[in-house]
């Protein structure tokens, strides 16, 4: 059996899972925060942050790259480059959301968009250390 070709297909199966987590996180609320009203200790609601325009654009994009990654590591040549320049792109992406956003505290927490992301990430950087060097 050949060990290259089932790492390759190992490679562009968990891109393809980024792709479905870097989807995800752009339609799921990054960040959540509960605030207590004005009309009483015992009213509060839930703030819902999915994300500003200008960071949902980068977000698709690079479920896209990841989604395009996936497809091209089932071939033999040309799978790698794109799968490290789709887990860089989403590196950005990352750090780009981690800078805009206000500091974490007691009353900002991170939502399951801003988790799907990492996850995404974190498959994403797996896709490039399985996928073998050509």
């Amino acid at each position: 059996m050949d060990l290259t070709n089932r790492r390759g297909t190992a490679g562009a199966v968990l891109s393809l899972l980024a792709a479905v987590f870097l989807a995800l996180a752009s339609f799921l609320p990054l960040y959540v925060a509960a605030e207590a009203s004005e009309f009483g200790a015992d009213v509060s609601f839930t703030v819902r942050v999915v994300g500003w325009q200008s960071t949902v654009y980068p977000q698709v994009f690079g479920a896209a790259l990841a989604l395009t990654a996936g497809v091209l590591a089932f071939r033999r040549k040309g799978g790698r480059l794109i799968l490290v320049t789709s887990g860089a792109f989403n590196l950005g992406v990352m750090w780009m959301l981690l800078t805009l956003y206000p500091r974490l505290g007691e009353e900002l927490d991170l939502g399951p968009g801003f988790w799907c992301l990492i996850g995404g990430l974190l498959v994403a950087v797996a896709a490039v250390v399985v996928v073998p060097r050509e």
